[in-house]
């Protein structure tokens, strides 16, 4: 009589850790998801930063060609010429401006002196600051004391004369008899620049 043996199954490991390595699998395939999904994205933010610089040199290009189109419609050289002589003319209406007529000064006097008077020296100080006047000093002879006082009124109401110069602080001084019986003196005053001014008299 045949003896029959029963086979069973019989794992030769637990089913536990089959189970822990079966599901082992996709966490590995996510994780290389994530990184090609990480990496994709890098290469196309590296692209779209390739992109937009080359847009950026691109208009700045343009600009710069706009930019020179209108300089060169404007001519650079003319443009130039006529600032120089701006410059020219802005120096010369300065230097006008301030410039004083010294010489109008001996009209001015010889429209103030009498009849009676005659100077022989004369001598001018420009204005030590700005807006200070003006010095002139003479020396004269008159026939008497009397057309001394007359020529001091006048030099005093200078304007009065049609001058439309102020003579401001004259001063007699000095004072002594020449050897033809007439009598000499000293005479100084001050003179308004803004009154003398080259361009007052061009005017």
């Amino acid at each position: 009589m045949e003896t029959k043996f029963q086979t069973s199954f019989i794992p030769k490991k637990p089913i536990l850790a089959q189970t822990s390595v079966a599901h082992s699998g996709p966490g590995i395939n996510l994780f290389t998801m994530f990184s090609v999904l990480v990496f994709i994205l890098s290469l196309a933010g590296a692209g779209f930063v390739l992109v937009y610089q080359n847009y950026l040199n691109k208009t700045q290009a343009e600009y710069q060609q706009t930019l020179q189109a209108n300089e060169n419609q404007f001519n650079p050289t003319l443009i130039a010429t006529l600032q120089r002589a701006s410059d020219k003319i802005n120096t010369a209406n300065t230097l006008l401006s301030d410039h004083l007529a010294v010489s109008k000064v001996l009209n001015i006097i010889a429209a103030l002196t009498a009849q009676n008077v005659t100077f022989s020296s004369l001598s001018y100080t420009a204005p030590a600051t700005p807006g200070s006047p003006a010095l002139i000093s003479m020396r004269g002879t008159a026939n008497s004391f009397s057309d001394i006082a007359f020529q001091s009124d006048v030099f005093g109401s200078a304007i009065d004369y049609g001058t439309n110069v102020k003579i401001v602080t004259p001063i007699l001084s000095n004072l002594g008899l020449a050897q033809n019986g007439g009598v000499t003196f000293t005479f100084t005053a001050g003179i308004n620049p803004s009154d003398i001014l080259y361009n007052k008299f061009i005017q």
